[in-house]
């Protein structure tokens, strides 16, 4: 009876060693994260578009936005992670969820990478933007010449290359013109007042789009595009129950593509 009683106890403890091994291991996957500090996007990838990053560096996740010459700057969001569905995607601002309802798995604005951590949730499909990284940033770029189109001369240097004429020139109705980024600029301004932070980002631009029918090219026309984005904390004492008072609010505006997505409002959060 003894020797029972023992090895009915050992058996049991091997049974909830188990079970509470196999728990961990379980807890153990519900989240798997990485954090990338804002210095990274600020000193070594020099870009703040999060598509660009996603699809030119980043391993986990599978892109489908083209961000040649940024001419996929303004559209919405379209990745996925590791496989998993991108209409799960998240997007937080230091906990503030700002989904776009209308489209599903993307989101309400695209915020710049410049003072932002970045912090990625594989499992969870998940991004948190932020801390504010609270430093004075200003930047300005602005790129001109049809990004994404044929370089001069493309033709003649296949053919001496090749020594027959390129594909292009073989169409039975050469496509005259091609999907390309006519010029795009960027400003983006983060200040720091009375040790709080603010930021103003806005995008401009214009984009060149080619259509086709059943004989193949058929017309292109060109669209511009502005996007504006702020954010901050309202310098306010904490009042009641909430410690601090944050803002985001944008405006997207495009002539044709995507145009019926276009957004615009403001976000407040109480913490």
């Amino acid at each position: 009876m003894k020797l029972r009683g023992s090895v009915g106890l050992i058996f049991l403890v091997t049974i909830l060693g188990q079970v509470k091994g196999w728990q961990s291991d379980t807890l153990a996957w519900q989240t798997y994260t990485e954090k990338i500090p804002s210095r990274f996007f600020e000193e070594v990838y020099l870009h703040n578009s999060l598509e660009h990053f996603l699809e030119n560096m980043y391993d986990l996740t599978y892109n489908q936005i083209e961000t040649t010459g940024d001419i996929s700057r303004i559209d919405p969001f379209k990745f996925s992670f590791t496989g998993y569905s991108y209409q799960w995607n998240r997007y937080y601002m230091n906990n503030h969820r700002f989904n776009d309802l209308y489209m599903p798995g993307s989101s309400l604005y695209k915020p710049f990478l410049g003072g932002l951590d970045l912090t990625m949730d594989i499992v969870n499909s998940s991004i948190q933007f932020g801390p504010w990284q609270r430093a004075d940033i200003a930047k300005a770029q602005f790129n001109s010449g049809n990004m994404g189109d044929r370089i001069p001369g493309a033709d003649e240097i296949l053919e001496f290359i090749l020594g027959h004429p390129s594909a292009y020139n073989g169409l039975i109705k050469p496509v005259e013109d091609r999907r390309r980024t006519n010029e795009n600029g960027t400003i983006y301004f983060q200040n720091t007042f009375n040790n709080v932070p603010v930021t103003f980002a806005a995008d401009f631009g214009s984009r060149n789009f080619v259509g086709f029918n059943y004989d193949g090219y058929d017309k292109s026309w060109d669209e511009s595009y502005v996007n504006l984005f702020t954010q901050g904390l309202v310098p306010l004492k904490a009042v009641g129950i909430f410690d601090n008072i944050s803002f985001m609010a944008g405006y997207l505006s495009r002539e044709n593509y995507f145009a019926e997505t276009m957004t615009q409002g403001c976000l407040i959060r109480l913490q």
